[in-house]
């Protein structure tokens, strides 16, 4: 059940550095290109997708 907890609490930390369009007052637009560029790269990077095993030897 802790696991549960600290998920809210690190999309927070990850998904807050959005909020510097807010401060700097970029166009809205950059924002989204940012929260996509970081939910895509997470997706990918949290998966394995890096690298590869072939042969009991990684690609």
């Amino acid at each position: 059940m802790v696991g549960d907890v600290d998920a809210p609490l690190e999309h927070v930390i990850f998904l807050g550095s959005v909020l510097v369009h807010y401060l700097v007052a970029a166009h809205t637009i950059y924002a989204l290109f940012h929260l996509q560029y970081d939910a895509l790269t997470a997706a990918t990077t949290h998966t394995g997708f890096e690298r590869r095993v072939v042969k009991d030897k990684t690609v």
